[in-house]
């Protein structure tokens, strides 16, 4: 099973109620800086993909041997997280912030804005807010009881 399916259910579906988020819409971002070495790319509306990542935007790099970002909603944490590929060899130091790696788990500002400021050792990404919209199922499930009598014939 897929360890985004095992999350998922043991959160949101414990005493029949799931408010699982299924879509981003009407993301903003204002930048107080981004290194000139990248562009962000932001999804105006975005679904679930195969991975099961609700993706917010990218900061892709002009420069091969920059790392690039995608900044995502993370259901189970309630929170948004940014994520560095490659991430092979320092992806401890992104997710803990340290050795001068900064930005995997953005400051929360207010309901729908988070601060973003993204650095790595050698340089600085990108500071702002990014803020949208999210859309969730939301469902309720009911267990009944029945009782009552089954009249029948029998045949041999």
């Amino acid at each position: 099973m897929n360890k985004k399916q095992d999350w998922k259910g043991n959160r949101y579906n414990k005493k029949g109620f799931s408010r699982e988020a299924n879509k981003i819409f009407n993301v903003k971002m204002e930048k107080t800086y981004l290194n000139p070495e990248y562009e962000v790319e932001l999804f105006s509306e975005s679904g679930i993909d195969e991975q099961g990542l609700l993706t917010i935007c990218k900061l892709k790099t002009k420069q091969k041997d920059f790392p690039e970002f995608l900044v995502r909603w993370d259901e189970k944490g309630d929170h948004i997280n940014v994520d560095m590929f490659p991430n092979n060899t320092c992806r401890k130091d992104w997710e803990k912030e340290r050795r001068g790696y900064k930005g995997h788990k953005p400051c929360k500002v207010d309901e729908k804005t988070y601060m973003v400021s993204v650095s790595t050792p050698t340089i600085k990404v990108v500071e702002g807010t990014i803020s949208f919209s999210l859309k969730r199922n939301v469902g309720l499930s009911a267990t009944l009881p029945m009782s009552g009598n089954l009249i029948g014939d029998v045949k041999k």
